[in-house]
């Protein structure tokens, strides 16, 4: 998946990055992307958040968790799901000490809690079938 959209991007003559943060250590050679930024610092509920079509603010648009309507934007920063975002509260186990942490915060979070209910486990892209 990574090579195909690091291909269209060259083609193209373009930049991309994906949509949702991937543990960089499952990437083998990940210099050899030059035109997509694979994996990035979380911003969700930092540097932005997600308004669902009912008005609901989320941390991301893979959460299920409603945080606060739109117009209660004044508790936003009060709400506990959101403070566990905003303080680094989910690093999973795996992942302490990891030297790629600072990249990639290990993962999408809440890829992790949809798989496996929980904002501290693993990226489910570690699950094996």
């Amino acid at each position: 998946m990574l090579d195909i959209a690091e291909e269209v991007l060259r083609q193209a003559g373009r930049l991309g990055h994906i949509g949702t943060e991937i543990p960089y250590c499952i990437i083998k050679n990940p210099e050899k992307y030059k035109h997509l930024f694979i994996s990035n610092k979380w911003a969700a509920g930092k540097e932005m958040i997600v308004v669902d079509p009912s008005g609901y603010i989320k941390v991301c648009n893979h959460s299920p968790v409603r945080l606060i309507k739109y117009n209660e934007l004044s508790k936003l920063k009060d709400h506990p799901y959101g403070q566990n975002f905003r303080n680094n509260n989910y690093i999973p186990k795996m992942c302490e000490g990891g030297k790629h942490l600072n990249v990639c915060h290990g993962g999408c979070r809440e890829a992790a809690n949809v798989f496996y209910g929980n904002i501290n486990d693993n990226d489910p892209c570690f699950e094996k079938e």
